[in-house]
């Protein structure tokens, strides 16, 4: 009775049309990242999106938020401009599995994140939002390289540019003038998104049920060395900030009491029986992240019925189109994705607005843009924690030297009793 009392006491999974506009707003992360890991990478597109289908809904089930699912960046990152092979990328995410699941089943993850100060973790957030909109505008600006509509003529696709540039000037001022309630603007551009899947159909070459099927393998030795230094070190401290610590300060501060299942151990733990699976089935490492979690809250999602949505969506394409997935996605110009990559991007850059006093907003600020120069948060943030740590040594020391006695008081300890 008990135990059906507090599941009862859960937050109610909702399927509403703000919930369904808000389930596709964390597309402008994955989606250009699955065609490129498929393309080059050779990574298994039916297991790439089966298993973040099943870790969409199983988050929603539980978290009862709306909760993200995205590839981990670093080891995408690296692996799609270094070119390694699907069984080294499989063998990262094996590594990653065992590190998440220590890190929840020892409890060492919420020790951890104890280091992490408030104006780091906002730093954290910033340099993630500043990134989200360098490449929202990369994804506008550019030919659309590896989308679908890039193959039409020049002057289709300057007008297609063009037009989604003024898109996003007026999706901007027009959220801004209604206090950012945009799934009227959302829904807009995924019915322009899906006329413009529906009118390429005819000419994309698309299969039902199409090979390959999903297969599991045990990656060898040589992968896991290689996997090891190029991959998995440069991930794990990005992981441990955005994926865990900043996703459960994020959602506490959209979510408040109803997060309360958000917490560092049951993140790890999701992530980490996720990229057990990815690692076995030749799919992605998956993660959670904070950027994701402000997508899905701005446009529109407040229960973990949108994980479910787009979760059910993912598994459908993954039985029903496998391999073909991929020219479903490159349909969809790749500027409405950088529409939805430059909001999100802005509204989590604003999550600094909290810090009260400048010299914390100074630092990050800093961690940020450090992070956007170099690509890697990973430095960003270490440098971050570094200051931070540093000036509250300093503060510490200043505080405890003597001050200067005044000669007034000198005398007046003086004086005889």
């Amino acid at each position: 009775m008990g135990i059906m009392h507090n599941i009862n006491k859960l937050s109610p999974l909702k399927y509403s049309r703000s919930e369904f506009t808000g389930a596709f707003a964390d597309l402008g992360v994955l989606a250009p990242i699955f065609i490129a890991s498929v393309a080059i990478n050779g990574i298994n597109p039916a297991a790439f999106l089966a298993i973040a289908g099943l870790l969409y809904i199983s988050s929603g089930i539980y978290y009862r938020v709306p909760m993200p699912v995205q590839p981990l960046k670093a080891i995408a990152a690296i692996a799609i401009v270094s070119g390694v092979g699907a069984e080294v990328i499989s063998a990262a995410a094996l590594l990653m599995s065992v590190i998440l699941l220590l890190l929840a089943l020892t409890g060492l993850a919420k020790q951890l994140s104890r280091l992490f100060s408030p104006p780091v973790i906002r730093g954290i957030q910033f340099g993630v939002g500043l990134m989200l909109m360098s490449s929202g505008l990369k994804l506008i600006t550019e030919s659309g390289t590896g989308s679908g509509w890039a193959a039409g003529t020049p002057v289709v696709n300057t007008i297609l540019v063009v037009v989604t540039i003024l898109a996003v000037l007026g999706f901007l001022i027009f959220s801004i003038r209604n206090k950012f309630r945009v799934s009227y603007v959302f829904a807009a551009i995924v019915v322009i998104a899906v006329g413009i899947v529906l009118l390429r159909a005819n000419t994309a070459r698309l299969s039902f049920f199409p090979a390959p099927g999903i297969s599991f393998l045990l990656p060898s030795i040589a992968n896991f060395k290689t996997a090891i230094w190029m991959l998995v070190l440069p991930q794990i401290p990005l992981t441990l900030g955005n994926a865990v610590i900043a996703t459960k300060d994020t959602a506490g501060r959209y979510f408040e009491n109803r997060s309360r299942r958000v917490t560092e151990r049951a993140l790890c733990f999701s992530m980490g029986i996720t990229n057990l699976l990815a690692g076995l089935a030749c799919g992605m490492p998956l993660c959670h992240g904070s950027g994701g979690m402000t997508a899905h809250y701005a446009f529109g999602a407040r229960t973990g019925g949108s994980s479910v949505i787009i979760g059910t969506v993912c598994l459908l394409l993954a039985v029903t189109f496998g391999a073909s997935a991929v020219e479903v996605l490159r349909m969809v110009p790749f500027p409405v994705f950088g529409v939805m990559l430059f909001y999100v991007g802005l509204k989590h850059a604003f999550l600094i607005k909290d810090l009260a006093k400048k010299s914390d907003l100074a630092l990050a600020i800093a961690i940020g843009i450090a992070g956007l120069l170099t690509k890697n948060l990973s430095l960003g943030y270490a440098a971050g924690m570094a200051l931070y740590h540093a000036r509250k040594l300093a503060r510490h020391i200043r505080s405890s030297k003597p001050g200067p006695v005044s000669l007034d008081k000198e005398l007046a300890g003086n004086k005889p009793g």
